[in-house]
């Protein structure tokens, strides 16, 4: 068995506003993994729009919300970005095979994620705790 696996999509990939958009998924047998995805999501039209990520190994997740807005700041006359780029990460074991999934919605403007990419590294144990 491998020690890690990993899947890519360079997209663009299409989120209508207020639909969840099946990103990636990365089927993994049976073991405890370190979970990695990565990548990064630009406006498709010229507004703004809220984005909403979460990266999910069975009941494990990360959740990720992050703004996006393209308009020209009166006061300073700054241009803010129209894209920005996300980091999910989660532990999880896997007593059977199973699905990561990362998922991705938006509340207003339309969005194209770009350079998808899910990685899970097999592991003997881990530690997950709070701090």
């Amino acid at each position: 068995m491998p020690d890690a696996f990993s899947r890519w999509r360079d997209g663009p990939v299409f989120v209508p506003s207020n639909t969840n958009v099946q990103l990636a998924s990365l089927a993994v047998p049976a073991g405890s993994y370190v979970i990695f995805a990565k990548g990064y999501a630009k406006l498709h039209g010229g507004g703004g729009t809220k984005l909403a990520l979460q990266l999910t190994a069975g009941s494990d997740f990360d959740r990720l919300r992050v703004g996006i807005d393209a308009t020209e700041n009166h006061v300073t006359h700054a241009r803010r970005s129209d894209e920005t780029g996300f980091a999910l990460n989660v532990l999880h074991s896997f007593a059977a095979p199973g699905t990561i999934t990362l998922t991705c919605s938006c509340d207003a403007d339309d969005l194209d994620v770009s350079f998808i990419k899910i990685t899970a590294i097999h592991v003997t144990s881990f530690s997950n705790l709070p701090e």
